[in-house]
């Protein structure tokens, strides 16, 4: 049962991990563009036409928000590992 626990952290980093790839690589490809070019972003299941001023903040903090989960999902899952170990 630790184990699966550890298993679905290291998902959940993965997942994040590939979410915060395509951030980058959009943030790169806005990186560009001048700020008051029109850009569309996905909210939910709704395509929302934005500026690319307005979204590159929003992406930025969104990566940030996902590195510091990554780092904290990583840290509980070494944490868990080690104590998975000490228990077998």
């Amino acid at each position: 049962q630790m184990r699966a626990a550890v298993q679905e952290q290291m998902r959940q980093i993965n997942i994040l991990e590939m979410d915060a790839a395509e951030h980058r690589l959009v943030l790169e490809a806005l990186d560009p563009l001048q700020g008051g070019r029109k850009c569309f972003r996905m909210v939910g299941t709704v395509i929302v036409e934005r500026t690319v001023s307005d979204v590159k903040p929003a992406l930025t903090a969104n990566l940030e928000q996902m590195k510091a989960a990554v780092k904290k999902l990583t840290e509980s899952c070494k944490k868990q590992q080690l104590e998975a170990d000490a228990f077998a």
